[in-house]
């Protein structure tokens, strides 16, 4: 898993626009956080919610940036940051119109463990 989503990164920096290369880092962002790299987790989820947050982002991934980022937070155990996240995660699920684009984001956040819940 680990290995295919740093394949896909590398495709799409070489093969994609800026966009891409973003989204391939999301990728590798919760493939990190799910494997337990907190660190290079968050790093990389910090990255791409400076880049979504900085620019009109549609609902459903403004959905995943801060899923993943609580995902990432939680994993390198910063728990204050997980929370935050974990809620502007809710809301931004909360507001996807698409109930398709919805389902599918909710597949990741089911993957987030709560506020609160051990480590």
């Amino acid at each position: 898993m680990l290995d295919a989503a740093h394949a896909a990164s590398f495709h799409w920096r070489v093969a994609g626009n800026e966009l891409h290369a973003m989204r391939a880092k999301t990728l590798l962002a919760e493939v990190h956080a799910l494997v337990g790299f907190g660190q290079s987790a968050l790093g990389l989820a910090e990255e791409i919610r400076e880049y979504f947050l900085a620019r009109p982002t549609d609902d459903w991934e403004l959905a995943f940036v801060h899923t993943i980022h609580a995902h990432a937070s939680y994993v390198a155990g910063e728990l204050d940051q997980h929370q935050v996240s974990y809620l502007a995660a809710i809301e931004a699920i909360d507001n996807i119109a698409d109930e398709e684009d919805r389902r599918i984001v909710l597949e990741t956040f089911d993957q987030v463990p709560k506020p609160g819940e051990g480590r």
